[in-house]
């Protein structure tokens, strides 16, 4: 249960998160990123959780990698729209009070549809904004016409009743046409 917990409090802040890391030397345009690109590569890694209540700090430390992939990244324009569809299985593995969890969970567009988001292109940098949120800022680490590889930066810490939880993580994106 604490590992579902770790997942969903870390694809929701990476959702909101908002770092960015410019590698200026790519060239990629809007034209570029346009049409289907497949998943080949999901990764969280560097993953910490610490939760702080009336005094006392819980640490988590967490990893994870998709598994089984058939899944698309589908950008268009006019508007500038993603889609996101198909399914893959994501398997965490997080370290807590000195045990060891690993929890695997299926991400199925079929049985739980994602929300077309928003997305614009700023040098090598791509924002994704759903609903008028804070965007998610992915850096294009590595570019060319069929492989694109993105880096997204988590550092998050919310406060909610007395609770402080510091979310930090890093997430790797490989898409190939």
């Amino acid at each position: 249960m604490k590992t579902k917990i770790l997942l969903f409090l870390a694809l929701v802040t990476f959702l909101t998160s908002c770092e960015t890391n410019n590698n200026p030397t790519l060239n990629i345009t809007d034209a570029d990123l346009l049409g289907t690109w497949n998943l080949t590569k999901q990764t969280i890694e560097d993953g910490s959780l610490s939760i702080t209540t009336q005094g006392q700090t819980l640490t988590a430390n967490y990893s994870g990698i998709a598994k089984e992939l058939d899944f698309r990244y589908i950008f268009s324009e006019n508007p500038n729209k993603l889609n996101l569809n198909g399914k893959y299985k994501f398997v965490t593995t997080a370290t807590f009070l000195g045990q060891n969890q690993v929890e695997e969970q299926e991400i199925d567009t079929d049985l739980s549809p994602i929300t077309s988001v928003d997305w614009s292109l700023n040098g090598n940098t791509i924002s994704i904004t759903e609903n008028g949120n804070l965007p998610t800022v992915l850096n294009v680490e590595e570019f060319s016409t069929n492989f694109l590889r993105l880096k997204g930066e988590i550092n998050e810490t919310e406060t909610d009743n007395g609770e402080t939880v510091t979310i930090k993580a890093t997430i790797y994106i490989e898409l190939e046409k």
